[in-house]
C-alpha cells in the first residue's frame, strides 16, 4: 500500500506540515470571494426592493388617518416608552440574571435599546394592524433612539459598572445610530 499524504520537505512530520500551511493558508483566505459587480447588483436590488415596498406601505395609509394618529399621541407615546425604557430594562435585567459576561452583556443590550425598523411596518401590514401608527412609531423612534440609545447603553453601562474601555462603544453606538439615518 502506497501512501498518499504529501509532506512538506521543511518540516519534520505531518503534524507540522499540516499545522504550518493551515496558519498560513488561514491568514491569507478570510473569507469567500464575493464579486464586486454581483455585491453592488445585491446592494442595488435590496435597496430598490426596499424602496419600492416602503412606498407601497405609504399607499395604504390615508392621510385622515395619519393625522388622526398624529393628534392622539398616546399610541406613540405608549410605543416609545416600551421602546425606550421598558426593552432596555428588561434586556438589562436578563443580562443580569444569566450572570452574562461584559461583552455578551454589552451587545444583548445594544439590540434592546435600537430603534424599531421598516420591516415592523410589513409585518403591521401583514397582520392587519395600524400601519399608520406603525409608520409613525418607525419614524419616531428612530428620530428619538439617536439619542436614547446612547444615553440608555451610558445607564446601562454604569449600573454594571463596566465604565472602563466600554465608554467607548457609545461612540460606536452613536455612529451606527448615526449610520442607520443616513
Amino acid at each position: 500500500m502506497e501512501n498518499t499524504t504529501s509532506v512538506n520537505p521543511n518540516c519534520s512530520t505531518i503534524v507540522d506540515n499540516c499545522s504550518t500551511e493551515a496558519s498560513t493558508n488561514v491568514s491569507k483566505n478570510v473569507g469567500p470571494y464575493i464579486d464586486p459587480m454581483l455585491n453592488k447588483a445585491n446592494d442595488v436590488i435590496l435597496i430598490t426592493l426596499m424602496a419600492v415596498i416602503m412606498l407601497s406601505l405609504g399607499c395604504t395609509i390615508e392621510l385622515s388617518v395619519l393625522k388622526q394618529e398624529i393628534r392622539r399621541p398616546i399610541g406613540v407615546g405608549i410605543g416609545l416608552l416600551c421602546q425606550f425604557i421598558l426593552f432596555p430594562a428588561v434586556t438589562f435585567g436578563l443580562a443580569h440574571a444569566f450572570r452574562l459576561q461584559q461583552w455578551d452583556a454589552l451587545g444583548m443590550i445594544m439590540l434592546g435599546t435600537c430603534p424599531g425598523g421598516s420591516i415592523s411596518n410589513l409585518a403591521t401590514y401583514w397582520s392587519g394592524g395600524d400601519v399608520a401608527l406603525s409608520v409613525i412609531m418607525t419614524a419616531a423612534s428612530t428620530a428619538i433612539g439617536t439619542g436614547m440609545m446612547p444615553l440608555n447603553l451610558k445607564k446601562k453601562i454604569q449600573l454594571r459598572r463596566t465604565i472602563g474601555s466600554v465608554m467607548g462603544l457609545l461612540a460606536i453606538a452613536t455612529a451606527i445610530t448615526f449610520n442607520v439615518l443616513i
